[in-house]
């Protein structure tokens, strides 16, 4: 299991970087068809004056939910958790 505390800086500038190697790991060792990805985004972390700032680009709500939905279709992700900034009542 590859974790990051969520309050640390991410060490890859872009998410499909890191995604990009983890996915060359689960190849090299021979367990491509076993394994399945689960997200933990933190959105809170990257939320910033009422939009998501990520991968050097800001997104709106929408445009967040599409680039996760690229991702799903991109790796074996099988959950993500934490999509959104949860509402603060």
């Amino acid at each position: 299991m590859l974790t990051m505390k969520e309050d640390s800086s991410r060490p890859f500038l872009y998410i499909k970087e890191a995604l990009d190697l983890i996915i060359r790991a689960i190849k090299n060792s021979g367990y491509q068809q076993k394994i399945e990805i689960g997200l933990d985004c933190v959105a809170s972390q990257f939320f910033k004056k009422g939009n998501y700032e990520l991968d050097k680009t800001i997104f709106t709500r929408e445009d967040l939910l599409t680039f996760y939905r690229e991702l799903v279709k991109k790796y074996p992700i099988l959950s993500i958790e934490d999509l959104f900034l949860k509402k603060i009542e």
